[in-house]
């Protein structure tokens, strides 16, 4: 049999993760209701509406900031980095312009996601921006992390299942696998991809969350 028909044979497991993370999409978006509580009229500072509406203009500033700011472009240095030294994915080969070809398709991904996730969430006034619990106890900070990862807020504020980011990191997930090396394009690879794009999503959400309390306690802060 074929190497590449084998990868396809493999069995399912990744399946079964998307699986998981669709299931947990929608049990996150009922529990947001109690977790997250928000009215019409009056809602929590640390877990209300920002202050600026997520207008065009602002749409426009978060995708490339998701994509092309600091932090973005700093992590998908060192993932490329550490890919280039293990070889991953093998087609590239372990020099210098591999590196850089690792590197193109990571921001290539990314930027393709952020602006999948504005448009599509515009059609519904999805606002994907990650409101901080600061001030709230550790347990409630943690699951604002968590759950953060799978809902967003609508024009009112009010939390919602982030559709826009479901459409984003499946439609990505795929559309990727045409600058993706063949060994990264199977099936299983390539659905595994989805929960992985939600566990980014968490970690970048505990960067938002804390990192400006560790700030704070920085020397001369």
């Amino acid at each position: 049999m074929p190497a590449r028909a084998k990868r396809l044979a493999r069995p399912s497991s990744p399946i079964c993760m998307n699986r998981t993370v669709v299931l947990a999409g929608a049990f996150c978006g009922a529990l947001a209701g109690q977790v997250l509580p928000v009215s019409e009229s009056a809602q929590p500072p640390a877990l209300g509406r920002l202050e600026q509406p997520f207008d065009a203009a602002n749409r426009f500033r978060w995708a490339v900031k998701a994509s092309l700011g600091p932090g973005p472009l700093l992590a998908n240095a060192v993932a490329s980095g550490i890919g280039t030294a293990a070889n991953v994915p093998r087609e590239y080969g372990a020099h210098w312009d591999s590196f850089g070809h690792r590197y193109g398709n990571r921001v290539l991904t990314g930027a393709t996601s952020a602006a999948i996730e504005v448009t599509a969430g515009s059609l519904w006034g999805e606002d994907p921006r990650y409101v901080p619990a600061a001030g709230k106890p550790l347990g409630r900070r943690l699951t604002n992390v968590v759950i953060s990862a799978f809902v967003a807020r609508d024009r009112r504020g009010r939390v919602m299942p982030a559709y826009g980011r479901y459409v984003a990191y499946s439609g990505t997930t795929f559309l990727s696998n045409e600058w993706r090396p063949d060994s990264e394009t199977a099936l299983g690879d390539t659905l595994v991809r989805i929960p992985m794009s939600f566990a980014t999503r968490m970690a970048k959400n505990a960067l938002s969350e804390f990192l400006p309390d560790v700030y704070k306690h920085l020397p001369g802060k």
